[in-house]
């Protein structure tokens, strides 16, 4: 199969990402690594300054370095895209450290889960009522990036079914 590939579940909040990420691993055997953020934030609380958010994308590479099984491919909740989105919706600005780091995650390929189930309460989450142009956001950047996605809709069930089926042609493309 030549080089490894990381599979990234993207897109806004409560579209579905975690949940299929688990699953895809039970279907696929490949690793599958959680948010980083949504962990931290759990442990520590959800409030947080722009320090914390140059912590979190920094402790986001080391974490996930770990969990990815090195030579495999792998599948990773979110990738540093989502705190590119984050440090423009909440801050306004992106430090240029952070977007020179993203320039060097060449082995991305995206699932990039649209909005159209209902959204779910939590105390973690922030944009119930503009996932839509969050989405358009990340789509826009992965196609800036010229990077390989799939887009992810439906029910639950379909979803995952069209998760696998995009797992599949970005592990495999024509």
């Amino acid at each position: 199969m030549g080089t490894s590939v990381n599979i990234i579940l993207s897109g806004p909040e409560s579209s579905g990402k975690s949940s299929a990420g688990e699953w895809l691993s039970m279907q696929t055997g490949m690793p599958y690594t959680p948010e980083y953020a949504r962990l931290f934030l759990e442990k520590h609380g959800p409030a947080y300054t722009k320090d914390t958010l140059d912590r979190l994308w920094r402790e986001h590479l080391v974490f996930q370095q770990k969990k990815r099984a090195q030579g495999k491919n792998n599948l990773l909740d979110t990738d540093l895209l989502n705190y590119q989105v984050w440090y423009e919706e909440v801050f306004k600005e992106v430090p240029e450290s952070l977007l020179k780091k993203i320039e060097e995650e060449q082995a991305h390929r995206y699932l990039l889960f649209y909005p159209d189930i209902p959204w779910q309460a939590d105390p973690l989450r922030e944009n119930p009522h503009d996932r839509e142009r969050l989405f358009s956001r990340y789509l826009t950047l992965i196609k800036e990036k010229n990077r390989s996605f799939e887009i992810v809709t439906g029910s639950l069930s379909n979803r995952y079914l069209l998760a696998l089926k995009g797992v599949k042609k970005l592990l495999n493309p024509a």
